[in-house]
Order: structure tokens, then C-alpha cells, then sequence
């Protein structure tokens, strides 16, 4: 049985109250996860689950979002492990992730060390750019193209801790590690490729979340549920972390659809 890696999601002192949201919603998928938050001030609440931990970087954050890479470098450094699960605060669980799937994951990466990263969403898919590379227990894989867009990303994936921190060692937002950081990888002809799952049907996948992350960047004060089942919503909004109000489908840049729409 291979264990699984540990997971890490950053987080800052801003996004406290979605690492609350996060936590309630691994507790209710994943409940079995050890969860590592890193950010700065410890949130004053309690988590939903007695694996997810906090670890603080420092007493405060300094230099801003682009002394973000510096801050995750520095901790992920300090592991031991061979490879970890890396992703934001605010790709939230959707359901239950598929660990067959996880586990089918992590032995290509054992065996084939010219993986650095596996892509555990469709994200790899959806973007394109990619060449299908085989078949394993009945799923279909995908590399991305050396050049391809968004190769370093920061959504769900299994990273080579070594890989990973090539590209956290700089001083860079999180925006930058991925534009930037593919960049790199283009640029200095790295070996290692970003593999994952791909389904005609966009259906099986190791882990769904929440569509291009749940804070809407265009719409203060709006949260993205798009992906989310309308009872996990109902237990959101009972649980006090938002009204409908507050929700929206997607991430549109100008009159995203509310949650009472019916195109929701």
C-alpha cells in the first residue's frame, strides 16, 4: 500500500476564513487527508478535523505576494518526502476524490522519475496542448507539451518535491509561479513532464474542485461555487460561511450568473 504524500496549501492571512471553508469541506470528502496549511497569523478557529494542521512561515508576511514562492520554498525545503499534493486555499473540494486513481498516480511516479508533476484535475485537459501517452487500469494519460501553457500550475496535482522546488525558489506571486514558472521550465528544456488523466466525458478524475477557484477575483465579495453540489451549498450557507447572496457561478469578468439565476 503506498501512503499518501503530504498535502500542503498555502495560504495567507486574508484567506483564513476560506482555509475554514476548505477544512470543513476535506473533513466531509476527505476526511482521512493530513492537511498542511502555511501562512502567517494561525486563524483563531478550530479546524474540522484534528489532521489538518497550521504551520506559520513567519510572524508576518513580508515583500507581498511575490515573496509568496520564497515563504512555501523555504518550508517545503525542510521535508523529507519524495513527493507531495500542492494546491491553493481556494480549489475547494467537490466531492470524494477517486484515491484508485491517487494511487495509480503516485506509482507512475515512483517508477518513472522524468514525472515532475501529475495534474490530478481536467485542468490539463481542458487547456489543451497535450499528447496522449498510453493507457494504465483502464485510464487514459496525457503529457503536456514541453511549451504548453500553464505546464506549472498551481492547481491540485502530485509534485516531485525536488521539481517543485525549482520553481519556489524564487521571489514570486502565485500568479507568477505558474506564468513564469512555465517559462522556466520551457526555457531550460527540463526532462520532467506534467502528466495526468484525460475523459472524453470530463467525468473521472482523481479530484474536482471548485472551477478556477472559489474567490471571485472580478467580483469582490463573491464566491464561485460552480462545481459544487447544491446540497454541499446548502451545508456552506447552514454552516454560516456565506448567504446565497453572496454566490455566483464562475469566474465571468462582467455579470457572472448569481446563484439564483437559472442558468445555475
Amino acid at each position: 500500500m503506498i501512503n499518501l504524500p503530504k498535502i500542503i496549501i498555502p495560504c495567507c492571512d486574508d484567506s483564513l476564513p476560506i482555509v475554514k471553508i476548505n477544512s470543513f469541506l476535506f473533513d466531509k470528502f476527505w476526511p482521512n487527508a493530513h492537511v498542511n496549511y502555511l501562512g502567517f497569523q494561525p486563524p483563531t478557529y478550530k479546524f474540522y478535523n484534528a489532521k489538518h494542521e497550521f504551520h506559520s512561515l513567519a510572524e508576518e508576511q513580508e515583500g507581498g505576494a511575490s515573496s509568496w514562492t520564497r515563504y512555501v520554498h523555504n518550508y517545503v525545503k525542510t521535508l523529507d518526502d519524495k513527493s507531495v499534493i500542492f494546491w491553493l486555499d481556494d480549489y475547494l473540494l467537490c466531492t470524494e476524490p477517486n484515491m484508485e486513481m491517487i494511487r495509480i498516480a503516485l506509482k507512475l511516479m515512483e517508477k518513472n522519475a522524468k514525472i515532475g508533476r501529475f495534474d490530478l484535475t481536467f485542468d490539463s485537459q481542458v487547456e489543451g496542448n497535450c499528447a496522449e501517452v498510453g493507457q494504465i487500469a483502464g485510464h487514459s494519460l496525457v503529457a503536456k507539451h514541453p511549451r504548453a501553457p500553464y505546464r506549472i500550475s498551481t492547481q491540485p496535482a502530485i509534485w516531485n518535491r525536488e521539481f517543485l522546488l525549482k520553481f519556489l525558489d524564487n521571489n514570486w506571486s502565485p500568479w507568477e509561479f505558474e506564468l513564469k514558472g512555465t517559462h522556466q521550465a520551457a526555457s531550460e528544456g527540463l526532462e520532467q513532464q506534467t502528466m495526468a488523466f484525460t475523459d472524453r466525458d470530463l467525468i473521472s478524475y482523481p479530484v474536482r474542485t471548485v472551477a478556477k477557484g472559489a474567490v471571485s477575483r472580478f467580483n469582490p465579495g463573491k464566491y464561485n461555487v460552480l462545481g459544487l453540489h447544491a446540497s454541499t451549498i446548502k451545508g456552506l450557507v447552514d454552516e454560516g460561511f456565506f448567504t446565497e447572496e453572496d454566490l455566483i457561478w464562475g469566474q465571468h469578468a462582467d455579470q457572472p450568473p448569481d446563484f439564483h439565476d437559472k442558468e445555475g
